[in-house]
């Protein structure tokens, strides 16, 4: 069994603390649509909706019984990090983005040459028919755009550059 420990924090007010057993043993079932699920949890029942989803931080929403829930998952290397005080004021910047899964571009929200802050929109995939907005980690300029919008993407395939 693996020890590995995750922090689950609920619209900011609320954490949890999870092993991955723990979330390997709840159960879920797939309704028709892949964003779709039912929860059952000690004798309780929830329709869940995975309402948005995005993978550089590791946040989504839920939609639990028609109330929606802001999730966000820190693991045992976060909470190391925030521990060491390295986080506070330090923004990460990346040059080349790649798709982190397959899916199709469903807008390019920024141009060549556009300035960018952390924290904003680049660019709509859809995987699995979830819109996942991918979202720049730091201050830059987008020097090359690799795709178009209704282009198919494969996971690591660059979609654009920044300097």
């Amino acid at each position: 069994m693996n020890d590995r420990h995750y922090k689950v924090l609920v619209n900011q007010d609320l954490e949890i603390g999870l092993r991955e057993g723990e979330v390997m043993s709840l159960d879920l079932l797939a309704e028709r649509n892949p964003e779709e699920w039912h929860l059952l949890v000690n004798d309780s029942s929830y329709r869940v909706r995975v309402a948005a989803y995005d993978p550089s931080t590791r946040s989504l929403e839920l939609e639990v019984n028609n109330k929606l829930y802001r999730i966000k998952i820190e693991n045992e290397y976060d909470a190391l990090v925030h521990e060491l005080g390295f986080s506070a004021g330090v923004s990460h910047r990346i040059s080349e983005w790649k798709a982190p899964m397959p899916g199709l571009v469903l807008d390019l929200l920024v141009q060549e040459g556009s300035e960018v802050q952390q924290g904003d929109p680049l660019l709509i995939l859809e995987a699995m028919k979830m819109e996942n907005i991918i979202k720049a980690t730091g201050v830059g300029k987008v020097s090359k755009i690799h795709v178009g919008k209704g282009m198919a993407v494969e996971k690591g395939q660059l979609l654009l550059e920044m300097e």
